[in-house]
């Protein structure tokens, strides 16, 4: 890669790019990752590309880190769901768990181990939130309870948005939680398993009902 030039200035480009998104609110001790304008802050499920990225380009650790330390000093409540400081999504909390363990598992121990209780309180909002969803009408057990998936103000089993970002932010804590030998990883395992296959059993569903081969 490196004897390739014009792969090499496209990633410096990518790169500059991605650093211009971050800053320190004036007056506070903490770092957020912009979208766009200067009063716009990213959210947790538009930063995942953003962090993994500077991990694998480079030693990017002081922009990276206090980052997912925000997600879990400033905005996880006592219950452990992770809420950003933009519009609640249901699945920031999620996302915010898939950026902490992508990273973990590419930096070490010592990184995992000083946010992995606060992890596992997240995961444990999550089952218990998911465990709560009660089938009636259309609503489907198993998945998230209806809640708002993005900017628009509906509030619904986004399953196409919500659950399926919701299995990779487990998907992510269960390799993690794994890679470690944390003990606690055997339950977050049963639990992607048995979310993956509600959400599986919803798409095998919907195919079923399609005329068309898309």
């Amino acid at each position: 890669l490196s004897e390739d030039f014009e792969s090499v200035r496209m990633i410096r480009h990518l790169t500059a790019t991605l650093l211009q998104h971050f800053a320190y609110p004036k007056g506070h001790d903490y770092m957020i990752a912009r979208q766009g304008g200067l009063h716009r802050m990213i959210w947790p499920y538009e930063s995942m590309p953003v962090l993994e990225a500077l991990s694998r380009l480079g030693d990017f650790d002081d922009y990276v880190e206090p980052i997912i330390d925000m997600y879990f000093t400033k905005c996880q409540s006592d219950e452990g769901e992770i809420v950003p400081f933009g519009v609640h999504w249901a699945m920031c909390t999620a996302n915010a768990l898939y950026s902490f363990a992508k990273y973990a598992v590419l930096k070490d121990k010592s990184y995992f181990d000083k946010y992995k209780d606060r992890a596992y309180r997240a995961f444990c909002w999550m089952k218990k939130t998911r465990a709560s969803t009660v089938a009636e009408g259309n609503i489907i057990a198993g998945l998230f309870p209806p809640k708002r998936s993005c900017d628009d103000d509906l509030v619904f089993q986004g399953y196409g948005n919500t659950d399926t970002f919701n299995i990779r932010g487990l998907s992510a804590i269960v390799t993690a939680f794994d890679h470690f030998s944390d003990p606690r990883a055997s339950e977050m395992r049963a639990e992607y398993e048995d979310y993956l296959s509600v959400l599986r059993g919803v798409w095998a569903n919907i195919a079923s009902r399609s005329d068309s081969d898309e």
